[in-house]
């Protein structure tokens, strides 16, 4: 099983009663390895001659060469109380909690809540012994240095979702980044591209939405909320290629930094962990910026500027839905006092873990 999800889960196994044990057929040195590189908070116990594989069905083929995945929870009688095969590993904590919870008549008290955070991606280690182990594998070069991380990964991608992937956002961590799924392995690859990416080709910015669930440790001893990022939604760009892939070559200057301007505002001025609505709500306005490219271009016939940017609660909205109205209010500076500023508004749905536009980008004078 893998350890990273029991590690983090691991007192809501103690506080339902549970006591976790590990068994593998490898030998005691290389079960003593495994378990420290990744701090296992239970017992990984050797079985290398195969006889409780054996006796609970475990091993598969001719020979019984084969080990098969299987979870077994068992009763304070000794009694196997349920069986889970064909294990997930960065599921299966979930899926035995679902188990422990349900056997003891509660609900399970997972906390979810939905982000959409902007920043910039980093790493992290974990713990000593995966900074060690890095260490003697890289030499002489450093795990502490990006640029030689990137070119190891390159070399031995097997070693990427070893990594502790964080989302930063103004050099301060935010989040872990621990992907799950069918995709989970596409998702840390684009990890590897983005940290490249930000090195090589001066990406400035990452989009991660997702659930959270649990924390984790740093190796400093920070603790983090541990995203769960969806794979369909993660994107890196730089604010210049982000606007240029809005307008033509022939497109006013004027209009580029008006745009731009809008970025940085939100980038900036609103800068936030992504996971309140109405951040939510910003901080997609920032990456589907096409909606908003709609007011720029219309307020730069009128020549006027913008001069405020705001999302509140939208008063129409979708059932079961959560939908904010972003609005930008533009101006025209030479006659503040005696000409209308003007509204432009467009709808953003964040109920989902992958927010939506909602309807036209409607305007009017104040």
């Amino acid at each position: 099983m893998e350890g990273l999800g029991f590690r983090d889960r691991i007192h809501e196994f103690t506080t339902l009663g549970a006591h976790v044990l590990g068994i593998s057929p490898d030998t005691v040195a290389t079960n003593r390895a495994f378990a420290e590189r990744y701090t296992f908070p239970f017992p990984l116990l050797s079985d290398a001659t195969r006889v409780v594989c054996a006796a609970y069905a475990a091993c598969t083929g001719a020979m019984g060469e084969e080990v098969e995945r299987v979870t077994y929870i068992i009763g304070p009688d000794g009694r196997i109380q349920h069986v889970i095969a064909g294990v997930n590993a960065s599921e299966h904590p979930l899926a035995v909690l679902r188990v422990l919870y349900a056997a003891r008549g509660l609900e399970p008290m997972v906390p979810v809540s939905l982000v959409y955070a902007l920043g910039v991606l980093d790493y992290d280690f974990g713990t000593a012994a995966c900074r060690d182990g890095l260490i003697r594998a890289m030499a002489p070069a450093s795990p502490y240095e990006p640029y030689h991380l990137a070119r190891y990964l390159n070399d031995y991608p097997q070693e990427i979702e070893h990594i502790i992937w964080v989302l930063s956002l103004e050099k301060t961590p935010l989040y872990v980044l621990r992907p799950v799924g069918s995709f989970a392995s596409e998702s840390y690859q684009e990890f590897w591209g983005f940290l490249n990416d930000q090195l090589v080709e001066g990406v400035e910015r990452v989009s991660v939405p997702g659930v959270i669930r649990g924390q984790q440790s740093l190796l400093s001893g920070q603790r983090l909320p541990v995203v769960e990022p969806a794979a369909h939604g993660l994107y890196s760009w730089t604010t210049a290629a982000l606007v240029e892939s809005i307008y033509d070559s022939a497109a006013p200057a004027a209009l580029v930094a008006a745009t731009r301007n809008f970025l940085d505002r939100v980038y900036y001025q609103f800068r936030n962990p992504g996971q309140i609505s109405r951040d939510r709500a910003l901080n997609y306005a920032a990456t589907n910026v096409f909606q908003a490219s709609q007011a720029f271009q219309s307020a730069l016939v009128q020549q006027m500027v913008l001069d405020r940017i705001a999302a509140e609660p939208s008063g129409v909205c979708r059932p079961d839905a959560d939908c904010w109205d972003v609005q930008l209010t533009f101006i025209d500076p030479g006659q503040r006092l005696t000409r209308a500023a003007k509204v432009y508004r467009f709808t953003v749905d964040v109920s989902e873990v992958i927010p939506v536009p909602v309807g036209m980008v409607r305007s009017w004078d104040m």
